[in-house]
């Protein structure tokens, strides 16, 4: 059930007036859509957090709301001797009871404890941390929680009495003086008889350090060119380009190959034709070496600007035209890599401040590419976290030979900051820094254009300037504008 109007029930006649409650909302995705989402990059199942965040937090805040139901807690699959069926993985845990990455945007979305993740300003020195808390229990006061921080060897207690219901306050923090690096870390826990519960943690910043992209100036790389390539070298590092398809065809650095095929045009998960070259130069200007390719993916006209510095820094302006309305949910560059490349690490600003050390979103994380131990067979229990997993029976069959990647490697990141690609034995890869943190990086199986298809264990790296989520059913998918309609109501 959606929230977009929820002043007229389904034969139009107004409710106002009359409490209102969700019995079956915020679908985690299961259908046809998002589940397509789903099973081409998990990211979109952490994802999920902005829609089930937006959609409690305009619900507490009206009059006249009871709640909601999400649908559901387990996802229905059944691994039959024959075939996994079942409606669908519509569950925050899996048939297993592992926690799925909705499972704890659902336990922060729907967290009493209020604190809003942000920048916060550095106490002066001797004044305590002040931070903005609301309690959004119903029948408990917060002076009933035990309160914790820590910060890297300090730690200390806290109390604060907040009554329920949304009342708001300010929680003082004695944590002594604070740099503007560190991070203080708090937890909020409840004790009743032998049973202790974290009711929600959080990480309070009062920075948020990015990179920038330099690219050098002060020594020129050099170009030679065969009747086949283009090759622009400079220290440690080396770039050849087809002259026959435009693709940067083997990037080497240290003697080492990381790139094997690139920039090419993502709008996935559209599959576009093959790349038509239509000309490809290379010149130096101000000791900085630019490659210009132009050419066409069928009717879509594209063009790639490289410029390249003499320590192999690439900057990649790109421009599309006649791209279809329909284009699908991402707009960026994808570049394939060679078959060593098998972590990928980032630093990212999510959703929440905190996340589980085996959650998907985190902010800071590193993903290996293959999970060690013994090959998932079906039917048999997975004994590893749910990130780790590389097969999934209910959307490709029981012999479903696998992504060659796990869930969390293949998971897309938004909001980067940083993200690198590396080969974990030689510590070599490529390094990925956005002009800003809306921009979000996937790795991918195969070739890039087609959908999770696994082509000698090579991976592809995409960076998208542009994404958004399809997540059907009511769902806020990244794009759209959600409001409720019904004037606030007893």
């Amino acid at each position: 059930m959606s929230l977009i109007n929820p002043a007229y029930n389904s034969t139009g006649d107004s409710i106002l007036g009359k409490p209102f409650i969700f019995d079956e909302y915020a679908h985690v995705l299961c259908y046809y859509n998002s589940d397509f989402d789903a099973s081409r990059d998990p990211g979109a199942r952490n994802f999920w957090g902005e829609s089930i965040k937006y959609f409690w937090e305009t619900m507490y805040n009206k009059q006249g709301y009871l709640g909601g139901a999400i649908w559901g807690t387990v996802d229905e699959v059944f691994l039959a001797p024959d075939a996994a069926n079942g409606y669908g993985r519509w569950g925050i845990f899996d048939g297993w009871r592992r926690e799925k990455p909705e499972h704890w945007n659902t336990k922060k979305a729907y967290s009493p404890i209020r604190i809003e993740n942000k920048i916060y300003t550095l106490p002066a020195s001797g004044q305590p941390l002040q931070i903005d808390i609301a309690n959004w229990f119903d029948h408990t006061d917060l002076d009933e929680l035990d309160i914790t921080w820590s910060t890297g060897a300090l730690s200390g207690t806290g109390n604060i009495s907040l009554a329920p219901g949304g009342t708001t306050g300010i929680l003082d923090v004695h944590c002594g003086d604070l740099n503007i690096d560190d991070v203080v870390h708090l937890q909020f826990t409840l004790v009743r008889d032998e049973l202790t519960l974290l009711v929600d943690e959080f990480n309070i910043r009062f920075s948020n350090p990015t990179e920038t992209l330099a690219i050098s100036n002060t020594t020129a790389p050099v170009i030679t060119q065969t009747a086949t390539d283009i090759t622009v070298s400079g220290t440690d590092f080396s770039m050849k380009f087809s002259k026959g398809t435009g693709s940067l065809i083997e990037g080497q650095y240290l003697g080492e190959t990381i790139i094997t095929g690139g920039p090419y045009l993502n709008l996935s998960p559209i599959s576009l034709q093959a790349f038509s070259l239509g000309s490809i130069t290379a010149n130096v200007a101000g000791n900085i070496a630019t490659v210009d390719i132009a050419g066409s993916y069928d009717t879509i006209n594209a063009s790639f600007s490289i410029q390249i510095d003499h320590n192999g820094t690439m900057a990649v302006d790109y421009d599309a035209a006649n791209i279809p309305s329909t284009y699908g949910k991402e707009v960026g560059l994808t570049f394939r890599l060679s078959d060593g490349i098998d972590q990928l690490s980032w630093d990212r600003n999510g959703l929440w401040s905190i996340y589980p050390a085996d959650h998907i979103g985190r902010n800071r994380g590193t993903a290996i590419k293959e999970r060690s131990g013994p090959e998932l067979i079906y039917r048999d229990e997975p004994l590893w976290s749910w990130s780790l997993d590389m097969k999934d029976f209910h959307a490709k069959g029981k012999d479903h030979a696998g992504y060659g990647m796990t869930n969390d490697f293949r998971s897309q990141k938004e909001y980067i900051k940083t993200a690198s690609a590396i080969n974990r034995q030689t510590g070599l890869g490529v390094k990925v820094v956005p002009g800003d943190n809306l921009h979000a990086v996937r790795m991918q199986p195969g070739m890039p254009m087609s959908e999770n298809i696994v082509n000698n264990g090579d991976a592809a790296i995409t960076y998208n300037g542009s994404w958004t989520y399809y997540l059907d059913n009511g769902n806020y998918g990244g794009d759209e504008s959600f409001s409720l309609t019904a004037d606030d109501y007893a």
